[in-house]
């Protein structure tokens, strides 16, 4: 066991003050615990512990004809590596963590991670329907990953196709006419649609702060990085765990 880090702190009781430890990039699970030194009538809230993790890369695929913002808005994120391609130099999804397919699918994909923009395969969780003129995004579902932190406001996109979510999938967020975010997963696929186009010819979405966000979410979900988040449990919180 090692010291960190110490910081001297007066905080008024009920009150709150954040505090920021610096540690160093791990490159095996650190298992942190910070504690109080202040003896009081309940010591064992004097304490808490989490795992760290090395931060790992995100292998991603983006096969797109030249989506400039699509592109851009996925490499904001530091923990993606990103390779970009057109359609017809399409080959494989062999080495990536995440393929992002912007208006292109391939007829048929081996189990893996995907994100289908306004396109569609076996393996997508939403079946495409009509597209519809002058849409906007309606009841997000804010609970899960994807859209955490991600507010679309009364952005319009001059065209959306509505979707049909297929049984294996979860339905984020709507359109007037059906499904407009979709995810779900079955058996070794996790996977994503969009019934609308991440770029500016059909909509302002590109330009607005939670454009990036949302991709990160959505790259970061498809490529299971929270599952490691999701494993620090508070107490009194339940877990869920797979039984053999």
């Amino acid at each position: 066991k090692q010291t960190i880090d110490a910081h001297e702190v007066k905080l008024e009781a009920g009150k709150e003050d954040p505090e920021i430890f610096e540690i160093p990039e791990p490159t095996v699970p650190l298992g942190i615990t910070v504690r109080i030194d202040q003896k009081d009538d309940l010591a064992t809230d004097n304490q808490a512990a989490l795992i760290v993790n090395p931060r790992k890369a995100v292998k991603t695929l983006l096969v797109s004809e030249g989506n400039v913002f699509l592109k851009n808005g996925i490499e904001v994120d530091p923990n993606v590596t990103l390779v970009a391609i057109a359609p017809a130099e399409f080959k494989s999804v062999a080495g990536y963590d995440v393929v992002v397919f912007d208006g292109f699918a391939p007829a048929t994909l081996p189990d893996g991670n995907y994100m289908f923009v306004n396109c569609n395969n076996e393996l997508s969780p939403a079946a495409p329907l009509e597209e519809s003129q002058n849409q906007t995004v309606i009841d997000p579902n804010k609970t899960h990953p994807v859209m955490r932190y991600v507010d679309f406001g009364n952005l319009h996109w001059t065209t959306m196709r509505s979707g049909k979510t297929k049984a294996w999938g979860q339905e984020l967020a709507s359109s007037e006419n059906g499904s407009a975010i979709v995810v779900g997963e079955k058996g070794k696929t996790r996977s994503m649609w969009t019934g609308f186009n991440l770029d500016v010819a059909h909509g302002q979405f590109p330009l607005s702060v939670f454009y990036p966000i949302f991709l990160s979410n959505s790259v970061r979900w498809l490529a299971h990085s929270d599952d490691d988040a999701s494993s620090q449990i508070r107490t009194g919180q339940a877990i869920a765990l797979d039984v053999p």
